[in-house]
């Protein structure tokens, strides 16, 4: 993977976005505002910009940090769903300046996201968890065959994933979630009603998206992968039977829990009703 590339097709990406004011319109009336003026799409603009101005350097340089860590190519993009959440976090901190002039309205935390959607952060977290301590006696083991597999595979360089590195990536996620859902609650975007009740459910919903995704399909794979790499070695290694059957007990549910998270992303991403978000919930 050349992270150069992935900069330079950020940046491409951004600066095609960056002047197009269709795709503010298309923002706000997907998320309640049926017929956004000039100012509103302005607006809009503004609060997409704050995210797109990040893009570049969160997407590269959270592959790089996953390639430093794992030693593969592909790991690096998995972590794409926690740059784009890093850099809604880092939008809603550059924006309260700005919101300090709007009147500040609160909005409680269920009526901006689902109950369903905190439910499956709170399970992907707590997996990472429970998973992450099951895993970890394996650290000697799995360390051993992927040495060996570095061994007769020069081409393929894997490396342990430091035990830390879980931890940390599970608290970067659960602050970032939490920065844009307490400023979604707490600080008005704009004044103008419309607007600031379109973004604020858009950025509480967003977020809690990536941060579910962010957990079971990056984070999770930093927590999960000793007793994979030992399993994979039970025809050379009599010692890795037990965790070849607790590969074989816990992948599937893992699994199961990785495909319901991709299948909720698109509900817990839209606005909570087609027909728009002020008709049901007037300001």
């Amino acid at each position: 993977m050349n992270l150069l590339i992935y900069f330079l097709v950020a940046q491409a990406v951004v600066a095609v976005l960056w002047s197009n004011p269709e795709r503010g319109r298309k923002l706000l009336v997907k998320w309640g505002v049926p017929e956004p003026s000039d100012t509103q799409i302005t607006m809009a603009l503004h609060y997409r910009r704050l995210r797109w101005i990040c893009y570049p350097f969160l997407l590269t340089g959270m592959a790089g940090v996953s390639v430093l860590m794992t030693g593969g190519d592909r790991d690096g993009m998995t972590s794409f769903p926690a740059a784009l959440l890093f850099a809604a976090a880092i939008a809603e901190l550059l924006a309260l300046p700005t919101s300090k002039h709007a009147p500040p309205v609160r909005h409680p935390l269920f009526s901006l996201i689902p109950r369903w959607g905190a439910v499956l952060y709170g399970v992907a977290l707590l997996t990472t968890i429970v998973v992450g301590i099951i895993d970890l006696p394996a650290e000697d083991l799995a360390t051993s065959a992927l040495a060996s597999t570095n061994t007769s595979n020069p081409g393929i360089a894997q490396r342990p994933i430091p035990t830390v590195a879980p931890l940390v990536a599970t608290a970067a996620v659960l602050l970032a979630v939490a920065v844009v859902l307490r400023v979604s609650t707490t600080r008005s975007f704009s004044a103008d009603r419309a607007v600031d009740l379109a973004l604020r459910v858009r950025s509480a919903r967003v977020a809690l998206a990536l941060g579910v995704v962010s957990q079971v399909v990056y984070v999770l794979s930093l927590a999960w992968w000793r007793i994979p790499v030992v399993a994979n070695q039970v025809h050379l290694d009599d010692s890795a039977l037990g965790w070849a059957q607790v590969d074989r007990t816990l992948g599937p549910p893992l699994a199961v829990l990785v495909f319901l998270t991709l299948a909720c992303w698109p509900l817990l991403a839209s606005p909570p009703t087609p027909k728009g978000l002020l008709r049901k919930r007037p300001c």
